[in-house]
């Protein structure tokens, strides 16, 4: 708290006033933080399950719409450009959403409601206008990366320690797991389980819980922590790896690859490419381009004669393969809006959810819709970079854009994109992304 009222007056700040309190901006940046890292705990425990509610309103939306009020109230511009960037952006977007989750579903008769739940997580990310100025700052980021840290080693963590157990005690690892899946899910929830544990043919043990996605993050710390100490962070990725390999979860084991592959690319050849919006993107494109590739290997037959086979999981998906191609043929341009729902679904609960997420984006937003979300993105980034007198991709790009590459590559064969697990990952991008163009040590090439 200060004893000085701030220069900038903000909705916040008139509260404030009202009565007869200050708040200073880095108490602000350490709030944000905290609700942040509040909103990733209940991910990290929970996953995309609903289980803890308030009134019926899930704790995680909650905790995410209180988020989202301060940071508008709190909100700031450096100049008038900016602020009429941010009005321009937010129409932008809001027009987006309108017609691909309002208008379109409308006219396909699709139900608003699946609409609606489908569409929130997507537009919930736009909270990251306003909040950058205060969770891209070095302490905020500090206390999101740090806690970040410590909630994904615990789950790594959690995830060896249980291969090992299925190793020597299969069963007294399976009734682990159940009792690990009665705290974190509800009963009958049947989109899929929180926590999943299995003895494979090969009698491996599989761990697998909703959010074993977020290890993918736990590659992007290590990395950063190698930069200052090297055998810490060459140690923290060890076990990250270890972790990844006891899902054995196809999709994770690539991404991790592709991530490494990604990482040593652009820190060999950052420089070679411009800081501009056709670069941007390009870059945003490139990790779809590769997923639409690897739905050529969905063949059961074929994951099977390589050994990867999973049985019920390769069904389901080379099921949806063929709808999810003839929906996005029928309405290649405009698509089929948010909230499609075509057989089989997942679950009767959130029929707009998909194994092929990837795909099922592509079919709903079309490739006008898909192209113009991308041009914003891209834009965004771009308008970030000009805050700058960066020229060139930040120093700490590679590892930023290699866990964004792997991300979505993860979520070619699985819905990780959907839902606020979603959410979170893309902010996390996004900040991370922001905060590296402000560190003072980036290289103005």
């Amino acid at each position: 708290m200060n004893n000085q009222p701030p220069t900038t007056v903000t909705v916040l700040d008139r509260f404030l006033l009202k009565c007869g309190l200050f708040i200073s901006k880095e108490a602000l940046e350490t709030l944000l933080a905290y609700i942040f890292i509040a909103f990733f705990a209940d991910i990290f425990v929970f996953g995309a399950d609903q289980f803890l509610t308030s009134y019926g309103i899930p704790l995680k939306k909650i905790i995410f719409l209180v988020f989202c009020v301060i940071s508008l109230a709190a909100s700031t511009y450096r100049s008038n450009t900016e602020k009429k960037f941010f009005r321009i952006i937010l129409c932008a977007w809001a027009i987006f959403f309108f017609i691909w989750g309002a208008l379109i579903p409308f006219m396909g008769t699709q139900p608003s409601i699946y609409s609606a739940r489908d569409l929130l997580p997507w537009a919930a990310i736009l909270i990251y206008y306003p909040s950058r100025q205060y969770l891209s700052k070095p302490r905020a980021q500090h206390l999101i990366t740090l806690a970040a840290a410590f909630f994904i080693l615990t789950l790594a963590l959690v995830h060896i320690a249980l291969f090992l157990l299925g190793l020597i005690e299969p069963q007294m690892a399976y009734k682990l797991s159940e009792y690990l899946k009665a705290f974190m899910e509800r009963p009958n929830f049947d989109i899929e389980t929180s926590v999943f544990f299995s003895i494979q043919e090969n009698l491996m043990p599989r761990i697998y819980f909703v959010s074993s996605c977020l290890l993918l993050i736990g590659l992007y710390i290590g990395t950063e922590i190698s930069k200052r100490r090297f055998l810490l962070g060459a140690f923290y990725s060890l076990i990250i790896i270890v972790a990844i390999y006891c899902t054995q979860t196809r999709s994770l084991y690539l991404s991790s690859f592709l991530y490494y592959i990604i990482l040593a690319f652009f820190t060999q050849f950052r420089n070679r490419f411009k800081n501009n919006i056709q670069s941007l993107f390009a870059l945003l494109a490139l990790p779809f381009l590769l997923s639409f590739a690897a739905l050529f290997f969905l063949d059961p037959q074929f994951i099977k004669m390589v050994g990867m086979a999973r049985g019920f999981s390769d069904n389901l998906r080379y099921m949806q393969l063929i709808p999810l191609i003839n929906a996005f043929k029928e309405h290649l341009i405009w698509g089929n809006g948010f909230g499609m729902s075509i057989e089989p679904v997942r679950s009767s609960a959130a029929p707009f959810s998909y194994e092929l997420s990837i795909l099922a984006l592509i079919a709903k937003v079309g490739l006008f819709g898909f192209l113009v979300s991308l041009f914003l993105t891209a834009l965004t980034l771009f308008q970030a970079q000009c805050r700058t007198t960066l020229t060139a991709l930040p120093i700490n790009f590679p590892s930023i854009y290699a866990l964004y590459f792997a991300f979505i590559f993860a979520s070619t064969y699985n819905p990780y994109i959907f839902g606020f697990n979603g959410t979170f990952f893309f902010l996390f991008i996004l900040y991370a992304y922001q905060s590296s163009l402000e560190k003072r040590d980036v290289k103005y090439e």
